[in-house]
């Protein structure tokens, strides 16, 4: 179950969740997870498989209809392709996919792929745009095994296909997040005692429909590290924990100056008008970027099932019934 469902009475915040609680709360943001449980392979000999994709549509129309985004990168152990772009312009117009460390190169081209199929000159297959596909990766090897390469293109062309709005998306050990697991060297039966955690990897995405300019969404973006602190992450060096908060606030056009549909002078400097939120007034949404993200883990904690993977390796549920226990002390 969720935390709020769990504990009821948990400090999450001043603010009030969506009616999802979920990403999907923010208008035209669209999510799909598909997990990946696979038995070893008897004839290679290659081992279990307990991988998949998280794929997030900004928009719909994300080719042509671009975001502001930004990033923040606390600890760099980690890959977020198509970054440096964000970085350079602020604008987000690919799929945002996580997958497994050694899926990226996969998922980078099924949105291409998907790209291709849907915006190639009239169906010729020749390419007369510009896109640099956003893949963030967490490592999955004490479960699944990495060398198997699961992850099709295929996979993440019907991610982009299935990605749907107006339902909480799933949560736990399923997406991009199937083979992660949260370890201590104590074990979970030691709960009121967790030393020595292992301090892994996270990818942070947060969606808003108020009006922010990219800078002010990298500001958003490292409020998230509030959030990851407040549960005990400290960025240990071989953590890679990759922040990134768009806003669908303002759709900026782009594709406009390639092939026949060029509607844009690159060598005339033309204005746009956007909407953006003075700085003196934002304060709630870096507390609402905080508070989302230190729930956003709990829940995936909470929401995690127990799981065999690699080598018969096991990790198991939170136990709930026992954590309930311990915190009924404190609340």
């Amino acid at each position: 179950m969720r935390i709020r469902a769990l504990l009821p009475t948990l400090p999450l915040g001043r603010l009030p969740p969506g009616p999802l609680n979920s990403l999907t709360d923010v208008p035209s943001v669209l999510v799909h997870t598909h997990s990946l449980h696979l038995p070893p392979d008897p004839v290679s000999g290659s081992g279990a498989v307990r991988t998949g994709v998280t794929t997030i549509l900004p928009r719909a129309n994300f080719f042509r209809s671009a975001c502001y985004a930004s990033i923040f990168r606390f600890n760099g152990s980690g890959e977020l392709t198509g970054s440096h772009w964000l970085d350079e312009t602020g604008l987000l117009h690919s799929p945002i996919v996580l997958t497994n460390s050694f899926a990226v190169g996969a998922a980078y081209t099924g949105i291409l792929e998907y790209c291709v199929r849907e915006y190639s000159g009239g169906g010729t297959g020749r390419v007369d745009w510009f896109m640099l596909p956003v893949v963030g990766e967490t490592f999955d090897g004490f479960l699944s095994d990495v060398s198997r390469f699961a992850v099709t293109a295929g996979d993440v062309v019907r991610g982009i296909e299935s990605a749907r709005g107006g339902e909480a998306v799933e949560e736990g050990n399923t997406g991009g997040g199937t083979g992660m697991e949260e370890r201590d060297k104590e074990g979970m039966r030691e709960l009121e005692m967790e030393k020595d955690r292992k301090d892994g990897s996270i990818i942070v995405v947060l969606a808003t429909d108020a009006p922010m300019h990219p800078l002010q969404l990298q500001r958003l973006a490292k409020r998230a590290t509030v959030g990851l602190a407040r549960v005990g992450g400290v960025g240990h060096n071989p953590s890679g924990d990759i922040f990134l908060a768009f806003s669908t606030a303002s759709e900026i056009p782009v594709q406009t100056v390639t092939g026949d549909k060029r509607s844009v002078d690159p060598w005339k400097p033309t204005p746009l008008t956007v909407e953006v939120l003075d700085d003196q007034t934002i304060n709630s949404l870096f507390e609402a970027a905080a508070d989302a993200t230190e729930e956003a883990i709990y829940n995936a904690l909470c929401m995690a099932e127990t799981m065999e993977g690699l080598d018969g390796r096991v990790v198991e549920a939170l136990p709930l019934g026992r954590v309930k226990e311990i915190m009924e002390k404190y609340l």
